[in-house]
């Protein structure tokens, strides 16, 4: 079975989670084109994740959704309707 999300924060990622996910990561490493990785997470939170932490996990490929979580996305939704 093929993985194309991973979904983090349900409700709320932690700065405590950035910390771990960040030391998890490979060194320069990108996550495969066809997954996405979202966390949720709120801003005033995200602005204290330490900007070294933030940027191995951006350029990962890690996607940050503010300010409300996966049970509040709906329309749009992120996560895509079965076909």
């Amino acid at each position: 079975t093929a993985i194309h999300m991973i979904a983090l924060g349900n409700p709320h990622f932690s700065l405590d989670e950035c910390d771990r996910l960040s030391k998890l990561l490979p060194q320069g490493g990108t996550k495969h084109s066809s997954v996405r990785i979202i966390a949720c997470m709120s801003r005033s939170l995200f602005s204290d994740v330490p900007q070294q932490q933030a940027e191995i996990l951006t350029n990962f490929g890690v996607e940050f959704v503010h300010d409300t979580c996966f049970c509040m996305l709906l329309d749009p939704p992120i996560i895509p309707p079965n076909e």
